[in-house]
């Protein structure tokens, strides 16, 4: 059997080609599909991919929640100094703030505890990456009579970096190093 060669237009009832999307005589199209694809454009798919992006962008910013996860390791230890790779495993900003770095002996005096300061340029843990952050312990207020560090005395230095992430949530990173005895 042999398909029609005609068909009538949805909305006026005219006879047209039965391939025919368009009516001639009333000016609609015969589906919704047929409507949309007709008015397709290499602007009008330019226009629409581009609003995609935007799209995606606004969606994505608000699907996947910003944090800052810092965790780390350190890499030097001295009463005067602190060097630590940190690595923010999030995906906003976290700031180093400061610390404190404790020397204990084994046996032989008090903890002597000193407050850590950051430089500058290493304050600030961007999401995704690592960074070697140097610290620098204040001298203020040291107290005397410190026993010297030989080989019999067990030393440790224990430091705690004090930092804070998105949203001004606090955290921190705590560590230990060895003292190096003097030779």
């Amino acid at each position: 059997m042999k398909p029609p060669s005609t068909k009538k237009c949805r909305y006026c009832a005219k006879v047209m080609p039965a391939e025919a999307v368009y009516c001639v005589e009333c000016g609609h199209f015969q589906s919704a599909r047929d409507q949309m694809i007709s008015g397709v454009t290499i602007g009008g798919l330019v226009s629409v991919i581009s609003v995609l992006a935007l799209a995606w962008t606004a969606v994505n910013d608000t699907l996947v929640l910003p944090y800052s996860d810092v965790k780390g390791h350190l890499l030097a230890c001295s009463a005067e100094n602190v060097t630590a790779a940190l690595t923010n495993l999030g995906n906003k900003e976290a700031i180093v703030t400061g610390g404190k770095i404790t020397q204990t002996w084994t046996g032989t005096g008090p903890p002597q505890e000193r407050a850590l300061t950051p430089l500058e340029t290493d304050a600030i843990l961007t999401g995704g990456k690592t960074t070697r952050v140097h610290l620098t312990a204040t001298l203020d207020n040291v107290p005397s009579g410190i026993p010297p560090m030989h080989k019999d005395v067990q030393c440790a230095y224990k430091v705690r970096i004090e930092l804070i992430g998105y949203r001004e949530k606090s955290s921190h990173f705590e560590g230990e190093c060895p003292c190096i005895p003097a030779a």
